[in-house]
């Protein structure tokens, strides 16, 4: 749900809503969060919306979930827009289109499995840092609906 749609969406629920990412004014990347306000007799005033980095907010989230550090995180949105990565260069950047991830054919073929189905698993070969090898790696997915706004948060294990 893009920014304007969030706005629109809480007149209409009245329930607390998440955009998807979209490019402020200021050129940063964001999500948009509002949350309904009422009177104290339950009468509707309006909402209250804070932008938010989702790599910001996201990293220490991930960051402290997968310690020990058997697994790194990731979050991602539904079309593949990486809401959080492990390599803060990639955080911003579209799983499918970036330079960097779109030649690792399986990595794209499981990175479609994962935006089609809400979870499941998989394996993936990447190349190994400062090597020339691959390494295998095992992927665990699953959807959080955050306020309307759905996330693929994904697992990544060395095996």
């Amino acid at each position: 749900m893009r920014r304007h749609a969030v706005s629109r969406a809480i007149e209409q629920t009245k329930e607390p809503a998440f955009s998807q990412v979209f490019m402020t004014a200021e050129k940063i990347r964001a999500v948009a969060f509002e949350w309904p306000i009422f009177s104290k007799e339950g009468k509707w005033l309006g909402a209250v919306s804070a932008l938010l980095s989702p790599g910001r907010f996201l990293g220490p989230l991930v960051e402290k979930s997968t310690r020990p550090a058997v697994y790194s995180g990731w979050v991602t949105e539904t079309d593949g827009d990486l809401l959080y990565s492990p390599f803060p260069k990639l955080i911003g950047h579209n799983f499918f289109t970036d330079p960097y991830l779109r030649h690792l054919k399986e990595l794209m073929r499981l990175g479609r499995r994962v935006i089609s189905e809400p979870s499941g698993t998989g394996t993936f070969r990447s190349p190994r840092t400062g090597q020339g090898d691959f390494a295998e790696r095992r992927c665990i997915w699953d959807t959080i609906d955050v306020h309307n706004a759905l996330w693929r948060v994904i697992l990544v294990k060395k095996i």
